[in-house]
């Protein structure tokens, strides 16, 4: 078994490991409001997007609207570490049952650590700043700085995942 097959193995079983779990279907209820507070949420971060790069274009004489933005940087990072913190298990607790097979632990970790990086979560925070890019940088300045500005913080929030880590 090579790698890749060893990688996809993995990954299936990751997928697997929540479909096995009892309580699966018991609670019909909790998976709808898990479901109707993310797309809420969501919706407020779409909402603070608009709402800030409409008040920001033009309210700070001569700096740009992305700059002002930019600076609560460190704000967005800590909130994005503490969701983690309450919503993201650890690589150890994840190759705990490959223990005792006989796969390697670093690459055990480099799988669990690339499809923490390739996760979907790590795009939430894209419904605050692509509205946000749509209004104050690809309007004044074009759509490739609003693909690098977003680029750009999409790798911050990547690393940030990876701090937690």
């Amino acid at each position: 078994m090579n790698k890749w097959q060893l990688y996809k193995l993995i990954c299936k079983n990751a997928d697997l490991k929540m479909e096995r779990h009892p309580m699966l279907d018991k609670n019909r209820f909790m998976k709808f409001l898990m479901g109707f507070m993310w797309l809420y949420y969501a919706a407020i971060l779409i909402f603070m997007g608009v709402v800030m790069g409409m008040g920001m274009r033009h309210s700070y004489n001569g700096v740009a609207a992305f700059h002002v933005f930019d600076g609560g940087i460190l704000y967005i990072l800590i909130m994005d570490f503490w969701f983690r913190f309450g919503l993201q298990e650890t690589p150890a607790q994840n190759a705990q049952p490959y223990a005792l097979l006989p796969i390697r632990r670093s690459f055990l970790m480099n799988v669990y650590l690339t499809r923490a990086g390739l996760a979907w979560g790590n795009l939430y925070w894209f419904f605050l700043l692509v509205p946000f890019g749509l209004i104050a940088i690809a309007v004044p300045l074009g759509w490739w700085p609003l693909v690098g500005w977003l680029l750009g913080w999409w790798l911050l929030l990547v690393a940030n995942g990876y701090a937690y880590l």
